[in-house]
């Protein structure tokens, strides 16, 4: 991003008076919470208000070099950089970082649900809700990202629960989270590992189960703790202790929902949670399809990260040619800055590519492209059946329900998976929305017995896939 657009970008965020979360550019592993300075503002006055100690106002002149050291000169118009550390706890904010349809949200002091938007501030105590249909993704200013599915509602940092250290007290439903600690009313759920990708549900029973996709989590429940590893699963029921962990039966619904989440992991992590960790979809499997060299690939999410030293964005748009020209643009995708964003997951068949990247600041606006610069995609082959599930190249891929088909006992289904970008999708006839990450999802009634799901996806050249899966339903 240029200096001008650095500094467009700089000035909107004064103008909505938005706290927002800015990584930090000083060599140090210090995280900052940006303030803004409102009218008649000074330096001692936006102590007594953020920081716990207001007498270390003085350390705010380190990391901001345009302040005096006059405590009560007005600052007007600044956008100043705060170590989180001092922040009071009930104003360090978290950020909506996505919503899919309509997402609910109510402020610590309202009793009202209003639409929530994103790259809203959510602090201490407010409350976050999904719909049927909706799904919402929030980043603690730690780094901590959780994802909340349908009909899902939580309390961001409990003040209740304040002395257990929760990011989350969930609700309702089901939630999936990386280093974000979650709290229910029967269990308390406390990842204990950098790569720890974990899925919590709140059952109607008020029993909470636990499925741990990579790394490791901490499970109490009734005072008794213990520790589960990638690929088990523990449950917790009311006033109970944790059952002891037991194998997932089935990693690919695992691998379906964290992938849905967006919590994705590398693939050594999957590989390392369950002997066929491998079969989880959107993850290369060892020898199944040529990839990008290692330097490339790491060269490429080198580049992307260094757009953002400093500069506090949400989101790369990214576009991909055979021409420096872009005279013909083959992939076009704006994703967000916590997906695992892959040379070979961009749809291109294998070959040298000219790429380009904007980025988009946390009030959506989006930069100018940055110069070109080429990037060896795959050996040969078509990246596409790096999408597991389809079991061919069709950029088609199945999650739910599995080739092998499924039994349940519910007559309601979800079926779920991935197309490549411009794929349309119909599911037993019916038109499927597909998001920008190429994800889909349809809610369908069974009836009993076996029922045949046809999942049909026509790429721009009108080329069809036809996958044919079954459920049986015994109530």
């Amino acid at each position: 991003m240029t200096t001008r657009a650095r500094r467009i970008a700089l000035a909107a965020l004064v103008l909505c008076g938005a706290g927002v979360f800015v990584a930090a550019d000083d060599g140090s592993s210090t995280s900052f919470q940006s303030v803004t300075v409102r009218a008649g503002d000074t330096l001692w006055g936006i102590a007594n208000t953020y920081l716990k100690e207001p007498t270390r106002w003085n350390e705010l002149v380190k990391y901001n070099r345009q302040l005096g050291s006059d405590p009560t000169v007005a600052l007007p118009g600044m956008v100043l950089r705060v170590p989180v550390k001092l922040i009071k706890e009930d104003l360090r904010a978290a950020l909506l970082i996505f919503l899919a349809n309509r997402v609910l949200s109510r402020r610590k002091d309202s009793a009202d649900w209003v639409d929530a938007h994103a790259k809203m501030q959510l602090y201490k105590d407010d409350g976050l809700q999904t719909l049927e249909d909706s799904r919402a993704r929030v980043r603690f200013i730690g780094g901590e990202v959780l994802s909340m599915e349908p009909n899902s509602m939580a309390i961001l940092r409990p003040r209740a629960r304040a002395k257990e250290g929760a990011d989350l007290e969930l609700l309702r439903g089901g939630i999936s989270a990386s280093r974000a600690k979650t709290i229910t009313v029967s269990a308390i759920i406390t990842p204990k590992t950098s790569d720890t990708r974990y899925v919590a549900d709140l059952r109607d029973d008020l029993s909470t189960r636990v499925e741990v996709y990579a790394g490791k989590a901490e499970v109490e429940g009734s005072g008794t703790k213990i520790e589960v590893s990638a690929g088990y699963q523990t449950e917790v029921g009311l006033n109970s202790i944790p059952s002891v962990p037991n194998k997932i039966p089935d990693m690919s619904k695992l691998a379906a929902r964290i992938a849905q989440s967006g919590l994705l992991v590398r693939p050594s992590d999957l590989r390392a949670a369950a002997p066929d960790a491998g079969k989880a979809p959107g993850i290369l499997k060892p020898g199944t399809a040529p990839s990008a060299s290692l330097g490339d690939r790491a060269q490429f999410n080198k580049d992307l990260k260094s757009l953002s030293i400093g500069v506090p964005i949400t989101a790369y748009h990214i576009q991909a040619s055979r021409s420096k020209e872009f005279d013909k643009i083959l992939v076009d995708k704006t994703m967000d800055i916590d997906e695992d964003i892959d040379l070979d997951r961009m749809g291109l068949a294998a070959g040298r590519y000219w790429l380009r990247v904007a980025t988009v600041d946390l009030l959506g606006a989006e930069g100018r492209f940055g110069s070109p610069r080429t990037y060896q995609v795959g050996s040969g082959g078509d990246v596409q059946s790096l999408l597991a599930g389809s079991g061919d190249n069709s950029g088609l891929s199945v999650y739910m329900p599995p080739e092998a088909g499924e039994r349940v006992r519910t007559p309601r289904y979800r079926v779920r998976g991935r197309a490549a970008s411009g794929m349309t999708v119909r599911v037993n006839g019916k038109d499927i929305d597909v998001d920008d990450q190429g994800s889909f999802e349809s809610d369908l009634v069974l009836k009993e017995g076996p029922n045949r799901i046809r999942i049909l996806a026509t790429n721009v050249r009108g080329n069809q896939t036809d996958i044919t899966r079954i459920v049986t339903f015994e109530p």
